[in-house]
């Protein structure tokens, strides 16, 4: 029985030696002071201001051409009356912006152990500013008039073109890597000696 005893208070003595230990880890990470969480707030307030002036803009324009045959029916016959033509020339302000909404209050982490800093910032969004239509040959005749659902059709599918058009001029690249850069530099300056790293969220591809 002593034996056994002396066993129990062995273990008993284990448990609060590692419970002690345990709670002396915990107090050697002390969670951040409200110091800390004021400049949190404060410097992703500077990344939201410098993103808000990491804006680009092209102007971009393009044709849009519609062809359809036209038919009539005669006696329940369709007849061929001709070809219902319509030009569109849509030109277009486009920007590059960020939605700052997205940009979550964990955005910014700094690590002093490890001289870590991480930024996460939403993606660059592509924004119609201005777009301006001009029909063009357009067919006048009674059979070949054009209808307004159809200028509405040719209308959405301009706008269409003007954003693939922005795109293959890579400017939703040109803005990321302006916006990640700035805010790496003012990082680098404000925390030197810290490595920065900026990670850029998944694009939301239209």
């Amino acid at each position: 029985m002593g034996k056994i005893k002396t066993v129990i208070i062995i273990i008993q003595l284990i448990v609060i030696i590692l419970l002690l230990a345990y709670i002396i880890r915990l107090k050697s990470q002390p969670s951040p002071t409200e110091e800390e969480k004021i400049i949190n707030t404060l410097i992703i307030n500077d990344i939201k201001e410098i993103l808000k002036l990491s804006v680009l803009e092209v102007n971009v324009s393009d044709i849009v051409e519609s062809r359809k045959e036209q038919f009539v029916n005669i006696l329940s016959f369709p007849v061929y009356v001709g070809n219902k033509e319509m030009d569109l020339l849509v030109r277009g302000k486009m920007s590059v912006g960020f939605d700052l909404k997205k940009m979550k209050d964990d955005a910014f982490l700094l690590d002093k152990k490890s001289k870590t800093i991480t930024v996460t910032m939403p993606a660059p969004e592509l924004i119609a500013t201005d777009i301006d239509y001009r029909f063009m040959n357009e067919s006048k005749t009674f059979w070949l008039s054009i209808r307004e659902e159809e200028r509405n059709q040719i209308m959405a599918f301009g706008k269409s073109r003007l954003y693939r058009i922005a795109r293959d001029k890579r400017i939703l690249d040109k803005a990321e890597f302006s916006g990640v850069e700035t805010i790496q530099s003012y990082l680098e300056k404000l925390f030197p000696g810290y490595n920065v790293s900026v990670i850029v969220t998944a694009r939301d591809e239209k």
